[in-house]
């Protein structure tokens, strides 16, 4: 039977194992962390780059229908003075 002191000798090295351990633990949780908030910021950035790009092909896609409709009114006017001055 081991004595009182080897018991307590085990203990402390148990104890000592798990602490060892937890500290571990701990360092790749917060290597996880700092990983997934780079990733995070990584899939931020492209959100935002694609949002800024979708903008600028809207912004351009309505500027061309503006330029489009002004035309049509320039048109429509002509057709109009047109057809006063034939009939």
């Amino acid at each position: 039977m081991a004595s009182t002191e080897e018991k307590l000798l085990t203990l402390l090295l148990s104890a000592e194992h798990l602490k060892e351990a937890a500290k571990e633990q701990q360092k790749a949780v917060a290597d996880s962390l700092a990983v997934a908030r780079e990733t995070l910021k990584g899939y931020r950035e492209i959100s935002d780059s694609v949002a800024q790009q979708v903008r600028d092909e809207v912004r351009q896609e309505v500027q061309k229908m503006d330029v489009a409709g002004l035309i049509g009114e320039r048109i429509s006017a002509d057709f109009q003075r047109l057809e006063k001055s034939v009939g």
